[in-house]
């Protein structure tokens, strides 16, 4: 029990390690550019916005930054301007989403773990699949849908797992977060070895 409760330690101190926190913009600028908004200083709360540098990657300030420029677009008299503002604004909301969506995947590889360690592996497959399908770019979701095989499917299933990866998302293999994972993680001991033989079958 004690050297299981070890390797289960170990796992979770990677996951950690490999799902870093969304950078957020300090909270006092954030309350400003909010009030800003809300008055109508749409180019002023964006000009404070753009002074921290996680800016980009808290969806809260991207959701901001896309209310304010459809607000100036609103009020652009150059309609190449106005084009450019309502183009600014769809690309904020769209990274906002996308940030939201990666946080609900890892939300959900987190519960294809819990759901392993109580051997509820069609649910745990659900949750790592699930996380895949919103956030593909997430190594740790390739990670966990694996994982599950690992334990729960068939040896040809799992090939075919791992065939999907090896057409489809070939990119992660070179990973550094997806490579950590498949050297320390002891449910990819098996899946290791396969995706090498594989490779080399191409």
């Amino acid at each position: 029990m004690d050297l299981q409760r070890l390797v289960r330690a170990q796992h979770w101190s990677l996951n950690k390690r490999s799902s870093p926190n969304t950078p957020e913009v300090e909270a006092s600028l954030l309350s400003t550019a909010r009030s800003m908004q809300l008055n109508g200083a749409y180019q002023e709360c964006i000009d404070l916005l753009k002074k921290d540098s996680h800016c980009r990657e808290d969806p809260r300030a991207l959701r901001l930054l896309g209310l304010c420029y459809h607000g100036l677009a609103q009020y652009a008299a150059d309609s190449l301007i106005q084009t450019e503002l309502y183009e600014a604004s769809r690309k904020a909301h769209e990274n906002d989403r996308s940030i939201r969506l990666v946080e609900v995947a890892k939300t959900d590889v987190n519960l294809a773990a819990l759901y392993l360690t109580q051997h509820r592996y069609s649910d745990a497959l659900m949750a790592a699949y699930r996380a895949r399908s919103l956030a593909p770019n997430l190594p740790t979701s390739h990670v966990a849908v694996l994982s599950v095989h690992a334990r729960y499917s068939s040896d040809d299933e799992l090939r075919n797992c791992i065939k999907g990866l090896l057409d489809d998302y070939a990119w992660v293999l070179e990973d550094d977060v997806f490579k950590q994972h498949l050297e320390n993680d002891p449910d990819l001991t098996k899946v290791a070895s396969l995706i090498r033989t594989m490779r080399n079958e191409k």
